[in-house]
C-alpha cells in the first residue's frame, strides 16, 4: 500500500493495488462515497478498487502516519 504524496495533513489517500504507470486508461471511473464529513472517492479500473481519496479526513491521515488523531 502507497500513501498519496501531497503532505496535505488532512489527506488520507493511499493506493489499495500497484500504482498505474501513466494516465489510467480505459476502464477507470470514480465512485463518490457520500458521507457525514469530508470526501471519499474510490478509483476503480476494471472493477477492481484501486485507489482511495479520503479528503478531509485528517483521522485518516493521521492513523496512516501511524500516530493518533
Amino acid at each position: 500500500m502507497a500513501r498519496c504524496g501531497c503532505g496535505d495533513g488532512s489527506c488520507g489517500s493511499f493506493y489499495v493495488a500497484p500504482r498505474p504507470h501513466g494516465p489510467w486508461g480505459p476502464g477507470h471511473r470514480n465512485v463518490v462515497v457520500d458521507g457525514a464529513k469530508g470526501i471519499v472517492v474510490l478509483d476503480v479500473v476494471n472493477n477492481v478498487i484501486t485507489y482511495v481519496e479520503a479528503l478531509e479526513h485528517p483521522d485518516v491521515a493521521a492513523l496512516l502516519q501511524g500516530r493518533e488523531s
